[in-house]
C-alpha cells in the first residue's frame, strides 16, 4: 500500500513538471498540443487511480494489480519520460 502512495505522488510531481517543461520549452503549437494529449491522458490514468478505497487500503488485491498497471501507463506516457524510466522502481 505505502508503495503505491509512493507512486502515486511521484507520479503527480513528474505529470506537474511535464506541464511546466512543456509550457517552457516547446515553442511549436502542434508540438504543444501533441505533448498536451499525452500529458491529459497521463493525468486521466493517474486520477482515475485516487478513488477513495484505493489510497485509503481498502480495496481488493485484484484492483492494487489494476492501479499499478494505470500508474506505469501514466509514466510511460509521461513526456518527461527520462524521469519516469527512474521512478519506475519505486
Amino acid at each position: 500500500m505505502h508503495e503505491i502512495k509512493q507512486r502515486q505522488s511521484a507520479t503527480e510531481h513528474l505529470l506537474a513538471q511535464s506541464e511546466r517543461v512543456i509550457e517552457t520549452f516547446v515553442s511549436h503549437p502542434d508540438e504543444q498540443r501533441a505533448l498536451r494529449s499525452k500529458l491529459d491522458a497521463a493525468w486521466e490514468d493517474l486520477l482515475f487511480t485516487q478513488f477513495h478505497d484505493i489510497l485509503a487500503g481498502a480495496s481488493i488485491s485484484p484492483a492494487y494489480t489494476a492501479v499499478r498497471a494505470l500508474q506505469g501507463r501514466a509514466l510511460i506516457n509521461s513526456p518527461c519520460r527520462f524521469n519516469a524510466y527512474r521512478l519506475s522502481g519505486i
